[in-house]
């Protein structure tokens, strides 16, 4: 019996990518930037004037959109937020985005406003922030909410004829919905059965094609009916005259003799 360990390098993440329209944020920016310039809240209409209030409410909007932004793309590769409906995530995001905003809002304060500003009208100010940062939400990372993650862990960068993109389009067409990081996938009469980390789902497809097109995917084919990520492949098993690798969900797959070879090869040069 052989065993393996998985390289955290071979760990396939999830990684999701949307299309950034920078025309589309600083629109925001600037119009948040000017409504609230000329609206004056927290304060600064009596504190400061007009071009005060801009310069302020530039680095706020500016500032807490860099947060909001960075905190939500990264937060998409956490598995409760990859389960979470577009609605909870922007109520998360708002939530948890508010925190390090209201800190930006209190250094602002200190150089803007009252140097005397203390850590101890956090808790109102928090309140203020959340107000603001959900409509921001809402108009600024609804498409981020919207988005769909890619199995593949290939960022879709690139143009359309991109071997890359073409490659992780056929994985999302794989795992759909599904999600997750892909593990196995077994032949069903005419269908594919596709598991993931997060579930499993049967496709039209056939498993020459994929192997095909996932010839630079790091798996292998380990039975006529049968293909495994090889990062999830923890064990080569006898049993009897015959074999099964181990996956990381727990099932067994059977191993054909013809494949057998190629699978030890893949499991002894992930152990060494």
């Amino acid at each position: 019996m052989a065993s393996i360990t998985s390289d955290v390098s071979q760990v396939i993440s999830p990684v999701t990518h949307v299309k950034v329209d920078l025309k589309r944020k600083l629109v925001i920016v600037a119009g948040a930037t000017l409504v609230l310039a000329y609206s004056g809240p927290f304060g600064t209409y009596r504190s400061l004037d007009f071009f005060g209030r801009f310069a302020y409410w530039g680095l706020a909007v500016g500032g807490i959109g860099l947060i909001m932004n960075s905190m939500a793309y990264y937060s998409l590769r956490l598995t409760l937020v990859q389960r979470a409906s577009a609605v909870l995530r922007i109520i998360g995001w708002a939530l948890v985005g508010s925190v390090p905003a209201t800190l930006v809002m209190l250094a602002l304060g200190k150089v803007f406003l009252d140097p005397e500003q203390r850590l101890e009208e956090f808790a109102p100010l928090y309140l203020k922030v959340l107000a603001i940062n959900a409509v921001m939400c809402v108009v600024d990372l609804r498409p981020l909410a919207k988005a769909r993650l890619n199995p593949a862990g290939i960022s879709l960068s690139g143009t359309r004829d991109n071997a890359a993109f073409k490659h992780a389009r056929f994985m999302h067409k794989l795992c759909g919905k599904v999600g997750g990081e892909l593990i196995s996938l077994s032949k069903q009469d005419h269908y594919l059965e596709v598991t993931t980390t997060q579930g499993r789902r049967l496709v039209l497809e056939k498993i020459s094609t994929v192997e095909t097109v996932l010839a630079d995917f790091p798996g292998i084919r380990v039975h006529r009916s049968h293909w495994a990520v090889t990062a999830h492949i923890t064990e080569l098993k006898r049993q009897g005259s015959s074999y099964a690798v181990i996956l990381s969900d727990g099932r067994e797959l059977p191993v054909s003799r013809t494949y057998l070879p190629a699978v030890r090869a893949v499991i002894g040069g992930q152990s060494a």
